[in-house]
């Protein structure tokens, strides 16, 4: 079983019940061991006047790398996410940040996620699950990378409780 990290964000109404959808699914093939509290961020890389709703998550997965991506596309689509080349507002985004300590960069997936180090709505949602995590590529403590994010506004919302879907 491989310890894994994913990022979940909606910026498309009704937010929160787009992440409840998409936990409910991921419950079907991963086990999930911890949920971050609620967080409320800005779009990075585009504008837009919806902020986001992100969370952050810790589970185990026996599912190889390439077929949780698979796995975590369906679930996207199945929740109306249409695939883009550019940034844009979604119902749903489901990253995975890191895989065990693998390191993986391949044409279709690079784990760690190759931003996760500079955006702020995912160190921080992962630093409060396991604030002694270490960044697999680079050998940095989450907190330390989470530092050096200082541009990014985020809000906490309020606590989740996986137990209320």
């Amino acid at each position: 079983m491989a310890e894994i990290y994913l990022s979940l964000g909606s910026n498309i109404e009704p937010k929160e019940l787009y992440l409840n959808k998409a936990i409910i699914e991921l419950k079907n093939k991963i086990n999930i061991k911890k949920v971050s509290s609620l967080y409320s961020s800005e779009s990075i890389g585009y504008k837009s006047k919806n902020n986001f709703l992100n969370l952050a998550l810790k589970a185990e997965t026996s599912i190889k790398p390439k077929l949780l991506l698979k796995f975590i596309k369906s679930i996207e689509s199945q929740l109306g996410r249409t695939a883009s080349k550019v940034y844009m507002d979604r119902t749903i985004d489901i990253d995975i940040i890191f895989y065990g300590l693998e390191i993986i960069n391949s044409k279709d997936l690079i784990i760690p996620h190759p931003s996760a180090h500079q955006r702020r709505f995912v160190l921080e949602p992962v630093m409060e699950i396991d604030n002694d995590l270490i960044f697999p590529s680079s050998n940095s403590k989450i907190a330390d990378l989470l530092d050096e994010v200082k541009i990014q506004k985020i809000k906490k919302i309020k606590n989740f409780n996986i137990e209320n879907i």
